[in-house]
């Protein structure tokens, strides 16, 4: 025959015991910088954005494509993604495409090339591609920015400063 006492009080010791274990991890992740309660306020995405210019170096009306690829870093998708790119006045819009080839998802207003990109799932890249003529000698730095407006995302992005990226390019005169 068991006893239902013993029995109680055992569980009670375990139930005790287990608790103690979940404490003292608690304790451990808060001296290591956070909390599990921080860590889920934190998921969600994190897009980081990458800027590459081809060719670096041209004369003065030779083409040159900025390329950029935003990838979602994040534990959630983002939705409602876009692009935005500032261009010099030193350059003359050609044109926009993304990956996700989808007619009409870039434009340009007021020197400003926004490519619509959609919903972007975890670990997922898109990449947009601008294509400009430089129109004066010298150096410049283009800067793109990402954003989006995910309402179904659990929290904001926490750190945004890989949110964009400039790539630096070189015009030279035209050589006669």
């Amino acid at each position: 025959m068991t006893n239902t006492t013993t029995a109680g009080t055992g569980r009670l010791w375990v139930a005790a015991l287990l608790a103690g274990a979940f404490a003292a991890t608690a304790a451990l992740l808060m001296a290591l910088g956070g909390t599990a309660g921080a860590q889920t306020a934190q998921a969600g995405p994190d897009l980081v954005l990458k800027k590459t210019v081809y060719p670096r170096a041209v004369e003065v009306g030779e083409r040159q494509a900025f390329t950029i690829r935003i990838t979602n870093e994040g534990t959630s998708r983002a939705e409602g993604v876009r692009m935005t790119d500032p261009l010099p006045s030193k350059v003359r819009f050609i044109r926009a495409t993304t990956s996700r080839e989808v007619p009409g998802s870039c434009g340009i207003e007021d020197r400003v090339v926004t490519c619509r990109l959609g919903t972007l799932g975890v670990d997922k890249t898109v990449t947009a591609k601008i294509h400009v003529k430089p129109v004066v000698a010298g150096s410049y730095t283009n800067r793109a920015y990402a954003s989006y407006t995910s309402p179904s995302a659990r929290a904001l992005e926490s750190d945004t400063s890989d949110n964009s990226d400039a790539a630096r390019a070189l015009v030279e005169a035209q050589r006669r």
